[in-house]
């Protein structure tokens, strides 16, 4: 047997199951509606820095990665590699 309380539905062991009204419905649709079109124009109206061309970097390790496994360990032969490859940073 199951009976209906404001939005809430008992079964004769006591278990209660919740559902969603409408009202309920509208307004998740409504919300998200909100984020998909917010996310949008956000995505569209940003702008992409223009940065100068480099080599490519990895989150937070940077260009250690390609350092370690360069043919010269010292900084100094890879940066001067670098430069040459892509350019002056300034």
């Amino acid at each position: 047997m199951v009976f209906l309380h404001r939005g809430r539905k008992e079964t004769k062991m006591g278990t209660v199951i919740t559902t969603l009204s409408s009202q309920d419905l509208s307004t998740l649709g409504l919300v998200i509606v909100t984020l998909i079109l917010t996310y949008y124009f956000y995505a569209r109206t940003s702008t992409k820095q223009h940065y100068p061309r480099g080599p490519p970097t990895i989150p937070i390790l940077g260009n250690l990665p390609q350092l370690l496994m360069s043919k010269d360990t010292n900084m100094i032969y890879f940066l001067e590699d670098s430069r040459k490859k892509y350019g002056n940073v300034s």
